[in-house]
């Protein structure tokens, strides 16, 4: 059984990080896969990073929380370094090219680069 794909978003409250999961996860259910979502956030309204993850799969998926994502999204500079971890050699990495200036740290991944 292939594993799922594991999708994590992060950016500062209010860019649509929840949102953005939660779309992926329904238009793959929508599609016959199976789909977990898990938003996480607390001080996003004061300034706090919001972050969200996604796991889409052909099998049910028993348990939603992941060590390395397969597609990391970064929407601001501080959400680079709250969600580093989750990078892998095989990660594909896009960033908010607006909000996130110093790649150096990600480099290895070649970001992909989007306004």
């Amino acid at each position: 059984m292939p594993r799922p794909f594991n999708i994590i978003i992060a950016g500062e409250g209010g860019q649509g990080v929840l949102s953005m999961a939660k779309i992926m996860a329904i238009a793959a259910w929508s599609s016959g896969k199976t789909s977990v979502y898990v938003p996480y956030f607390s001080t996003e309204k004061r300034g706090g990073l919001s972050m969200s993850y996604a796991r889409i799969g052909d099998a049910p998926i028993p348990y939603p929380k992941f060590a390395k994502a397969d597609l990391w999204v970064a929407l601001s500079q501080r959400a680079v370094g709250r969600i580093f971890d989750y990078l892998d050699d095989r990660t594909v990495a896009i960033v908010n090219s607006t909000l996130v200036t110093d790649t150096s740290r990600i480099a290895k991944w070649n970001p992909e680069r989007v306004d």
